[in-house]
């Protein structure tokens, strides 16, 4: 049986410069399972493979001390992204491994101004993984068996050189401008396109071989949808959870709020978790418990 074909398009550029619309841009042109984040929040097949990868691809950050997992394959990122025509978003967390495990793909970049990149990213991804709503959903995580938060974490810690959120926010702007000097030293001109959303179908048509869609270019509001996804998942396993553990959920749940609140907020942060979530009727224990209805 012949390997699958790999990917024709890396698109390799960051989160947060564009992906959901480039991604639609390329369904748009023909292209077939073109892999974004918010298409697979729910595969959690995937983020068990993404996982791995993660800790294979940066082991001396994710798992200092240990013996490192084998680096992967070909074969590898097949059982991943095999199948797919184009890799967006999350993909260009494994930049490098991608370009060298299909050489032969073209690659398009979209490149943001860092200021406005970065709190673009602080406002969709860090508080997607690092709010209140995300550290809450931490704990409920390994009740329902859900990965993905823990997964695109050490996607982010790993790509960002990071231990922790403190570090990865103060080595954002260095590997910012390091991946996109990597990908212009790395690829030849003829397979590379730096593109702006901007330019309009033209360059991208040209580029990929493809004739212009009589239709206007795709543009996606990233930040709505990633929030209301957040939300959304937040309320979806809170709910799968209770049913899992009862009534003890609530108390798992508060349990955490209460010591994210105070962790990061010190004697201010316990003092609003005694008061807002365990003595006012409107609080977030009361909230659980209708939720749940336990």
């Amino acid at each position: 049986m012949d390997p699958p074909r790999g990917p024709l398009i890396l698109h390799l550029a960051l989160i947060r410069t564009g992906t959901a619309s480039m991604a639609k841009a390329y369904e748009i042109l023909g292209y077939q399972n073109v892999y974004h984040g918010l298409k697979m929040m729910d595969r959690n097949q995937d983020w068990v493979l993404l996982e791995k990868a993660a800790d294979a691809t940066y082991p001396q950050v994710l798992n200092p001390g240990k013996t490192p997992p084998s680096p992967w394959t070909r074969s590898d990122w097949d059982s991943l992204f095999g199948e797919c025509d184009v890799i967006t978003d999350i993909g260009s967390f494994f930049s490098l491994q991608l370009l060298e495990a299909y050489p032969d793909a073209k690659v398009v970049l979209v490149e943001r101004d860092f200021d406005r990149w970065w709190r673009s990213v602080q406002d969709t991804a860090i508080y997607a993984l690092w709010s209140l709503p995300a550290r809450i959903f931490s704990y409920i995580e390994p009740i329902t068996g859900v990965r993905s938060g823990d997964t695109v974490r050490k996607m982010m810690l790993g790509f960002f050189n990071a231990r922790d959120i403190h570090q990865l926010r103060r080595n954002a702007k260095e590997r910012y401008f390091e991946h996109y000097r990597q990908m212009r030293e790395l690829v030849p001109p003829e397979r590379l396109l730096e593109y702006k959303l901007s330019d309009g179908w033209g360059p991208l048509c040209q580029f990929l071989g493809r004739e212009e869609p009589d239709v206007e270019f795709p543009r996606t509001n990233e930040t709505k949808e990633i929030r209301k996804i957040a939300w959304a998942r937040l309320w979806k396993y809170t709910g799968i959870a209770a049913m899992i553990v009862g009534k003890y959920a609530i108390g798992i749940m508060v349990l955490g709020v209460a010591l994210w609140l105070t962790r990061e907020y010190g004697s201010d942060g316990l003092s609003f978790s005694n008061k807002y979530i365990n003595q006012e009727p409107g609080g977030i224990r009361s909230l659980f418990s209708r939720i749940i209805g336990v």
